[in-house]
């Protein structure tokens, strides 16, 4: 073998490993494409679940627990 055949069988090496590498991504987009939908109804719950939590807290005293400190305690003095 040449050195011409070398360079050639090299750049073809690389063109399959390339066509690999974009199958196997493209293979694992389309096998996850139908989990959206259920991530997304999970976070929908997790937003549902959140604003239900801040209804729940209005109604709560706002001022919090004795050991905390006042949010404007640096302008005291």
């Amino acid at each position: 073998m040449s050195a011409g055949d070398v360079l050639a069988i090299s750049l073809l090496v690389i063109l399959v490993l390339a066509g690999v590498a974009l199958f196997a991504i493209l293979n694992s987009m389309m096998r996850n494409a139908g989990r959206r939908d259920e991530i997304a109804e999970l976070m929908d719950e997790g937003r549902d679940g959140s604003q239900n939590k801040a209804e729940k807290c209005r109604g709560e005293d706002l001022k919090g627990k004795a050991w905390e400190r006042d949010g404007d305690w640096w302008r005291e003095s």
